[in-house]
């Protein structure tokens, strides 16, 4: 094969030449293994635009330019569609291939790549499932601690109306404080409740001694 590649012109070097030249330098089938050089031989291999050589150059950029595989794939899929393909497809989205990470899509092309007999799919597909599993987890887990803070925002906001109400009386306004202090959290709520409290103080002990002080709604 080497042989052969080395003797024609680049024009003149057949699509079998280079997939399978290709081939053994990605297998390291007769030689050593030398993925830069198969993917020299995928790129040439192109203009014959083959599912095969679109799918191994997508192989060979895994290693070697990530950012390619999505696109190489997809281009050897549009061609002919495979279990294969269809499997490389959704390791690109499980990994963030050459494109936006979603382990969604992901499932959705290893489940297409198992309905189509790919043994290697199957393994991928469980972990996916995992993975999706625990990541639900702890969204869920994210939601529900928004939701608490959103509550005790909300129960703060009320005991804030509650303290500084005309009408509250002594016994109401403490319980309405303890109640505050108790909230985890919140330091900006707080800050505010003390420092209205600290401007009602001064207000009123400037007025019981006849200062001037400015008037508070």
């Amino acid at each position: 094969y080497l042989k052969l590649y080395n003797e024609k012109e680049p024009t003149k070097r057949g699509q079998w030449l280079l997939e399978g030249l290709g081939y053994m330098y990605f297998n390291g089938k007769g030689c050593s293994q030398d993925v830069a050089k198969a993917k020299q031989c995928f790129e040439e291999a192109l203009v014959f635009d083959s599912a095969y050589s679109y799918n191994m150059l997508g192989l060979c950029c895994m290693e070697l330019e990530p950012a390619r595989c999505f696109r190489l794939f997809k281009a050897a899929y549009r061609i002919q569609e495979g279990s294969h393909i269809e499997y490389n497809i959704g390791r690109c989205y499980e990994f963030g291939l050459g494109v936006d990470f979603d382990l969604y899509k992901a499932k959705e092309w290893y489940e297409l790549s198992v309905a189509h007999n790919y043994s290697y799919a199957s393994q991928r597909l469980n972990e996916v499932n995992i993975k999706i599993k625990d990541f639900d987890a702890r969204v869920k887990k994210v939601e529900e601690e928004e939701k608490r803070q959103l509550e005790m925002k909300k129960k703060a906001e009320t005991l804030k109306k509650e303290i500084f109400s005309a009408n509250s009386s002594s016994s109401s306004y403490s319980n309405s404080r303890k109640k505050l202090e108790s909230l985890i959290g919140l330091a900006s709520v707080k800050e505010e409740v003390d420092e209205l409290e600290a401007q009602m103080i001064d207000y009123k002990r400037r007025m019981d001694m006849g200062l001037p002080a400015s008037n508070i709604s």
